[in-house]
């Protein structure tokens, strides 16, 4: 597990060294899963992002920083920082908060898992809710961590997203 904005310091894991060390593991025959635990600093990740929601290249991140009135000009971000920020995508799973740094109230969390097969781990199938015969995409709440929510926080999530783009203009 690495992490991504711990909640009392923010400090940042070398997700991009992980993943490398992996890579050259998986050449020997050996693979570990990994997760990033992004749910203090993962909508950081956005101030990176451009309008069209591509990576901004180091070397002109001050300058977009200015162009975008993110950070006053004697801030900088340390470029191992931007690599683990960077490197989120190549993780297998992935969670978030919306309810720490994405304006959305108590309650609201995710997981992303890059891989589809991995949701049977976490799946529950209760007998009196989910009837075999019916399409996965029918039976969304075995999928969930808690089996069921209020589709209020989801709704939330969803607006914030709409009003607050998860881009430097967010």
């Amino acid at each position: 597990v690495a992490v991504v904005g711990t909640t009392e310091e923010g400090q940042v894991d070398s997700v991009d060294k992980i993943i490398r060390l992996r890579e050259k593991l998986k050449d020997e025959g050996i693979y570990f899963y990994l997760h990033v635990d992004a749910a203090y600093g993962g909508y950081a990740r956005s101030l990176f992002l451009n309008e069209a929601g591509e990576f901004v290249p180091y070397a002109s991140l001050a300058e977009f920083f200015e162009e975008h009135h993110v950070f006053h000009h004697y801030v900088t971000i340390d470029k191992e920082v931007y690599e683990g920020f960077r490197a989120i995508s190549e993780a297998d799973s992935v969670t978030i908060d919306p309810h720490k740094m994405g304006y959305v109230p108590y309650a609201a969390g995710g997981i992303v898992i890059k891989h589809k097969n991995m949701r049977n781990i976490i799946s529950y199938f209760a007998p009196y809710v989910f009837e075999k015969s019916v399409k996965a995409p029918d039976m969304l709440g075995a999928y969930i961590l808690e089996g069921s929510k209020a589709g209020a926080t989801a709704a939330a999530v969803w607006t914030a997203h709409r009003v607050l783009p998860l881009n430097v203009t967010g």
